[in-house]
């Protein structure tokens, strides 16, 4: 219990550094931020408390009944606070005001009824425990709820609750990473695109690690459970399973938040890369699809007059006066013309000339646009 203990403590101290370090400010703003400071403070609490009781037993000092029902409490209760961070996780992926009725009742439905019923569960097992006549010691306490029912309802639900949260989880994140795939197969003819399928393995990465964290590693440590509450009366390896299980509990939501933050900054890296054309980031965006953002950006742009025309820099060749023909791009959409007309670039180093043929590069970026040449008049 003591080696369980320290060792599973001494994870959640650099994990927390990592935390830090992979989040932004407005991350650590949000609610699974904070729920996740809570989890690694419920972690420290109790392996600092299970170190001191131990210690204690060890030099045959009784420890006070009092840490010893906290003790058992954090154990019963712990599992199910940690498991909430998963469910708002949920909550984030299928946001409530964009599902229909049925959808909420279907997908937040047998959550929401787990929970209450292992809430309803745990107090009423903790009330038998408190009430009992065995001693309190850390031994008597364990017997007893390893020999009540109620803990066996309660590792059930615990494992029921496990898989219905985390595979919604997963099969959410599972659909955008094969959107993404599909989007790239599509367009996979630009030599751009290849600068993304890094991307779209890191992504893949990433959802291998969560799932391995959040849901393949806390379902074994589950059955796990069940079959040692079942079929073994001795509570000794059965309790070892259980605080081994609460601590992959908290560093599986943990690792699986800097995972996800991780891969965040990386995508919105890559796209800071293509929209200044400084790196090889690569956004792939099909017809008329738009955002919050770039919708406010184009309702703004529609009201403001198109850029004045460059006047177009003569060529001298020999005698000859040759006027490059003017290079004009056809859009499929006006959204396409107000992003693309905002990248023009002109050159202040080298007064009277323009960026070499900035139109038709960004021509040959923009999939949905097709460069047109159109003599003038002085073209000869």
């Amino acid at each position: 219990m003591l080696l369980i203990a320290a060792v599973f403590s001494s994870f959640l101290v650099p994990s927390a550094i990592v935390l830090f370090v992979f989040s932004t400010p407005a991350l650590r703003r949000r609610p699974h931020f904070i729920l996740n400071l809570c989890a690694i403070a419920l972690g420290l609490t109790q392996g600092s408390i299970f170190i001191y009781v131990t210690i204690m037993e060890l030099q045959l000092n009784a420890p006070s009944p009092t840490l010893i029902s906290v003790i058992t409490a954090l154990c019963i209760v712990g599992p199910i606070c940690v498991q909430t961070i998963l469910f708002l996780r949920v909550l984030a992926v299928y946001p409530p005001h964009q599902q229909s009725v049925l959808v909420r009742y279907g997908v937040y439905g047998p959550a929401v009824a787990m929970k209450l019923a292992r809430v309803v569960n745990a107090a009423y097992l903790l009330y038998i425990v408190q009430r009992g006549n065995g001693a309190k010691t850390i031994a008597g306490q364990s017997a007893a709820v390893w020999g009540s029912p109620f803990a066996k309802s309660e590792l059930s639900l615990q494992l029921l609750d496990d898989v219905y949260v985390s595979t919604l989880f997963l099969l959410k994140i599972h659909t955008g990473v094969r959107f993404s795939g599909k989007q790239l197969r599509r367009h996979s003819s630009d030599p751009q695109v290849a600068f993304s399928q890094g991307s779209y393995g890191a992504r893949l990465q990433t959802l291998f690690w969560i799932a391995l964290s959040n849901f393949v590693f806390p379902v074994i440590f589950d059955v796990a459970q069940l079959v040692l509450i079942f079929r073994n009366p001795n509570y000794v390896e059965g309790s070892y399973v259980i605080i081994v299980n609460s601590y992959v509990s908290i560093l599986g939501v943990l690792f699986s938040t800097i995972w996800a933050s991780g891969a965040t900054q990386l995508r919105v890296g890559d796209a800071s890369s293509a929209e200044c054309g400084c790196g090889y980031g690569y956004s792939i965006r099909p017809p008329g699809h738009t955002t919050s953002y770039s919708a406010s950006l184009s309702a703004t742009a529609s009201h403001l007059p198109l850029p004045p025309k460059p006047v177009r820099p003569n060529a001298h060749t020999g005698s000859s006066l040759i006027v490059p023909p003017e290079v004009k791009v056809r859009f499929g959409s006006r959204s396409d013309l107000e992003t693309v007309s905002g990248e023009a670039e002109y050159s202040s180093s080298e007064e009277g000339r323009f960026v070499a043929s900035p139109r038709i590069e960004l021509a040959a970026r923009h999939p949905y646009a097709t460069a047109v040449s159109v003599p003038t008049q002085h073209s000869q």
